[in-house]
């Protein structure tokens, strides 16, 4: 099915996952998937709209990756937050899809961090099941631009993205 294993890496010891499917462009990143729009676009328009996609769920991370690259953004996928941190750092991003309950480090500890990064910082849609009024409050008040709760519409979530890239 493409997916890798949880197993941690065995090359570094980083914990990360090491395998990738074919169509990667960065295979340095053990842990870290990098994946561009499937439809021809310059490589200042991949480069200017980069996504951290940021979900322990394969299922949810291959539909929200499917409907970014259908809008041509470029995506790097990760499936904890300790990896979701270690892209954050590594590159320019230019919005962040998060989950609050990611293996490692959670979603709002990453909410958190982001304050410290250096401007300009990512926007960052939340994306989790966690709907109790507390936990959106609490997302907002760490920095978050927008939440949706799962199940969702992959539409709107596309809305909502191209609405914060403007």
């Amino acid at each position: 099915n493409g997916q890798s294993s949880p197993a941690a890496c065995s090359r570094t010891g980083c914990g990360l996952r090491p395998q990738r499917p074919p169509a990667l462009r960065s295979p340095s990143a053990c842990g870290i998937r990098t994946r561009t729009g499937n439809r021809a676009v310059s490589a200042d328009a991949a480069t200017r709209h980069l996504i951290l996609l940021a979900d322990d769920d394969p299922e949810v991370m291959r539909i929200v990756d499917a409907q970014m690259r259908s809008l041509r953004f470029e995506t790097v996928l990760t499936f904890d937050g300790e990896a979701a941190l270690v892209a954050l750092a590594s590159r320019p991003i230019d919005l962040l899809v998060l989950d609050l309950m990611l293996p490692k480090v959670t979603g709002f500890e990453i909410l958190h961090r982001l304050r410290d990064l250096p401007a300009p910082r990512a926007k960052v849609i939340v994306l989790s099941a966690r709907g109790r009024e507390e936990d959106i409050t609490r997302a907002f008040d760490l920095g978050a631009d927008d939440y949706l709760t799962k199940p969702f519409r992959p539409q709107e979530l596309a809305a909502r993205v191209v609405r914060l890239l403007r």
